[in-house]
Order: structure tokens, then C-alpha cells, then sequence
């Protein structure tokens, strides 16, 4: 009997990963800043471990916009069309900054180190004539955005309490 369960969960296992989310190789830069986002979203994770706390709810929010991101960057990758496209209007995003000191807050350091790589790199997918992505790049950006005030603002926080 322990048999059949060991091999149903590694077949389940096996059978997981070849449903996972559609590759997005051939765009080096989308590649990237997804991979950024994963980071982004696992140290915002840590940071919630290492406190033992949301972080008043800001890493929840910051979670859901990251994974959000991670799914536009995805979408922006099956979009991607060799026509120039980007004469669509673009939607306004403030650019994220590294601005949480890491000695005090290292996870939530960390996090925002991987939502600016991220962006960045979103940025030069668009420039490298990825374009407008059907404007999932640019939503994704936005998304990275509010991300990344969240994690200043959940720094903030926490830097009251302690």
C-alpha cells in the first residue's frame, strides 16, 4: 500500500511539472524579469517567516501584485509579435528603487532588489523590439511598482515596531 501512494505522488509530481506554466524561452529579457519576480515573491515570503507577522498586510498585497506581475510577464511572452506595436499608449509606472536598507530589513531588501532587476528587465524587453506585449509589459510593470511600495512601506512599519 505505501508503494501506491509513493508512486501516485511521484507520478502526480512528474505529471505536475509538465503542466506548469507555458515556457517563455526565446525572450531572454522576459525570461529574466520573470525569474526576478519568483525571487522577489520567495523573499517577501522569508520576510514574512523571519517576522513571524504580514507585515500589516503589505506582504500579502506585495505577494498578490508580484504574482500578478509573474502572470503578465508570462501573457507578455505568449503576446510578443514581430510587428511594431508599441505606438499603443503606454501606461505610466514609477520606476522602483532600491530604498530599504538591507543591514535592517534584509529580506525585504532582497525582495526589492528582485522587483527592480525585474522591471529593468521588462524595460529591456520592450526596448530589444519585444514592444507592447498586447500591454501585458506594461501592466506588469505597474504591478512591480506597487509592489515595491508596499515592501518600503512594510519596512517603514517595521522599523516603528522595533
Amino acid at each position: 500500500m505505501k508503494r501506491l501512494i509513493v508512486c501516485a505522488a511521484v507520478l502526480f509530481l512528474i505529471g505536475g511539472f509538465s503542466y506548469a506554466e507555458p515556457p517563455i524561452a526565446g525572450h531572454s529579457n522576459l525570461v529574466d524579469a520573470h525569474d526576478y519576480a519568483v525571487a522577489a515573491i520567495n523573499a517577501v515570503n522569508a520576510a514574512r517567516v523571519a517576522n513571524e507577522w504580514d507585515l500589516g498586510g503589505k506582504a500579502a498585497k506585495a505577494d498578490d501584485l508580484l504574482l500578478q506581475a509573474k502572470g503578465e510577464i508570462t501573457e507578455a511572452a505568449k503576446s510578443v509579435k514581430g510587428i511594431y506595436t508599441s505606438l499603443v499608449k503606454r501606461v505610466a509606472a514609477t520606476v522602483p528603487a532600491e530604498n530599504i536598507d538591507p543591514k535592517t530589513h534584509p529580506n525585504l531588501a532582497a525582495a526589492q532588489h528582485n522587483i527592480v532587476m525585474a522591471y529593468n528587465k521588462l524595460v529591456a524587453g520592450q526596448n530589444a523590439g519585444d514592444y507592447d506585449m498586447d500591454g501585458h509589459a506594461d501592466h506588469a510593470k505597474v504591478l512591480l511598482s506597487k509592489a515595491d511600495l508596499l515592501l518600503k512601506q512594510a519596512a517603514e512599519d517595521a522599523s516603528m515596531i522595533q
